[in-house]
């Protein structure tokens, strides 16, 4: 009976040491830790003890000798796996890529951005001061401001109403002074109303004529800030000159001595009008100041106004053609995995008793009910849409302030920012378990796409142009051109996130490919062990050594 107990009990310790084994092997479960763990001659032995593990063995047999090439086997097998594990992943994402971008961005976007009604145009959407000076405008009534800006000065339309207002001034005021010098005037045709800031000056500012209406320009052109009384004489001479460059210009003038005689010299201007500089320009300051912010307030209102507008319309419309594009190419995958099933499994899918129509129905009801299971992916790309449309209309008006952009470049940007809002909301609230540097990558991979979508967009009006030359073609360039380069966009765009895969710059394929081959050895692991315990654990003996193997020390 001793000689039994003592055979078991070297069974069991022959069961503990395959554990171990075992869990050396899935605490090493890279490659190189694992190739360098088999070269070891210390651990050698322990590998050779758990062959009956790896091969799932159903007894308790005496250890088999397992060689180092058959773990790298082994090894190989499972990265095999992953490697077609990772292939599939690649033609998954390339037919949903694929379809996307067709249906998508150079499908609905395409439309979107060639109709007449909602379309892109040169400039964007708001008429920023560089563009308008260039006559490009986003709206017919900026056109006509454009028209006003560019048609010949009249200095009349600044001058309305003069002489009322000077005849209430000599009727309000007991004494009228010189505003550039504080010396009293006459109530009569020698005192003139001046514009400090002339009105050639305020009508040949662009910003005047693009943010304010005619009669914004005429009542900031009178403003009492601007509109001060001096002498004609002076104000003849100053005309549309600004007041800081009149005042230094010098002039050749007949100048009367003390002595009686005269002589011509050259004078300043302030010096002859006894013009009082530190007051004059004090004035200057005053009412230049007054117009800029006249200036600045019918800026902020004007294009506010329209970049909440234009903001809300191309949030709106981003927001439709990413939702309505999901619920499209959901619609064309389910639609072609269901023709697939066709070709392998038979239309009625082997059940014969039901008709052609019961058959249909089933299959229209599954597409169905997978498109409606998106119903939350869909609320979320318009969210993601409607956002990137809000904010690329605004930094297309920014870009618009310097440079004049087309209206392809309008949607280069437009597009080019949505993956941008995707990869700033990946930065800012990664999945649960996502680490930084898998995070790094996918946005590395969001980036790289949007690149090659902007590249399809700037060939596509090319591709379009070349197939209206082929007379065969030719009345279908436009979806032909939406079709190929949508579909070349995507299969590029697989391609090139599939480098990045490969490239693996920041570890994360290594991880995953680590993670994979531990979980396979798990689950050998847990298999053959079950195997194992599954007719050790039934013996009454082996079971009183697991009772005992805390007191024991086993």
């Amino acid at each position: 009976m001793e000689g039994k107990k003592s055979d078991r009990y070297e069974k069991w310790k022959k069961l503990k040491e395959r554990k171990k084994g075992l869990t050396a092997i899935r605490e090493a479960a890279d490659t190189d830790t694992i190739n360098k763990f088999l070269t070891s001659d210390l651990d050698l032995e322990r590998v050779n003890h758990i062959s009956g593990a790896i091969e799932s063995r159903n007894s308790l047999k005496e250890a088999k000798e397992i060689t180092n090439d058959e773990v790298r086997q082994l090894v190989s097998s499972i990265n095999k796996e992953f490697d077609q594990y990772r292939f599939k992943q690649l033609i998954d994402e390339c037919k949903e890529t694929t379809v996307r971008q067709v249906v998508t961005t150079f499908g609905l976007g395409h439309f979107v951005s060639s109709s007449k009604l909602i379309g892109d145009k040169d400039g964007g959407n708001v008429t920023t001061k560089f563009n308008f000076e260039k006559g490009i405008t986003s709206t017919a009534e900026d056109q006509h401001r454009y028209e006003g800006y560019t048609d010949e000065y009249d200095r009349s339309e600044y001058e309305k109403n003069f002489s009322k207002i000077r005849k209430k001034e000599f009727q309000d005021n007991g004494t009228i002074i010189n505003a550039y010098n504080g010396k009293e005037l006459k109530k009569d045709g020698t005192t003139h109303l001046d514009h400090v800031v002339s009105a050639h000056e305020i009508d040949a500012d662009s910003k005047n004529h693009l943010f304010m209406t005619d009669k914004e320009r005429l009542e900031m052109s009178q403003d009492k800030t601007n509109l001060k009384m001096t002498d004609s004489s002076l104000n003849q001479s100053k005309a549309d000159e600004p007041l800081s460059e009149w005042m230094e210009k010098e002039k050749a003038r007949k100048v009367i001595l003390e002595d009686g005689t005269s002589e011509w010299k050259s004078v300043k201007n302030k010096d002859y009008f006894d013009v009082d500089e530190e007051m004059a320009l004090d004035v200057d300051k005053t009412a230049r100041k007054t117009i800029k912010k006249k200036q600045t307030q019918a800026q902020i209102k004007k294009q506010g106004s329209e970049l909440a507008k234009t903001g809300a319309k191309e949030g709106l419309k981003m927001g439709l053609q990413q939702s309505v594009g999901m619920l499209i190419g959901e619609f064309a995958a389910a639609v072609f995995d269901e023709i697939g099933d066709i070709f392998k499994s038979g239309f009625k899918n082997g059940q014969v008793d039901k008709s052609f129509f019961e058959a249909l129905k089933i299959r229209l009801e599954r597409i169905s009910k997978r498109v409606l299971a998106k119903w939350k992916d869909v609320v979320a790309a318009f969210k993601e849409g409607a956002i990137s449309g809000f904010f690329s209309n605004l930094i297309t008006f920014v870009i618009n302030c310097f440079i004049t952009t087309s209206a392809r470049m309008v949607r280069i940007v437009r597009e080019g920012f949505f993956s941008l809002v995707r990869a700033f909301k990946l930065m800012m609230n990664p999945p649960e378990g996502m680490t930084k540097k898998q995070v790094a990558h996918e946005v590395t991979k969001l980036v790289a796409a949007a690149l090659v979508t902007t590249g399809g967009i700037l060939i596509e009006d090319s591709v379009e142009k070349f197939l209206t030359t082929i007379p065969v073609i030719n009345a279908f360039a436009g979806f032909a051109s939406v079709a190929i380069v949508g579909l070349a966009t995507g299969l590029l765009t697989t391609f090139v996130v599939y480098g990045i895969d490969r490239l693996d710059l920041f570890g994360v394929v290594a991880a995953e490919r680590s993670e994979f081959l531990s979980e396979k050895l798990d689950c050998m692991m847990d298999e053959s062990l079950k195997n194992v315990e599954e007719i050790v654990c039934k013996d009454p003996v082996i079971i009183s050594w697991c009772e005992l193997e805390p007191i024991v020390g086993i």
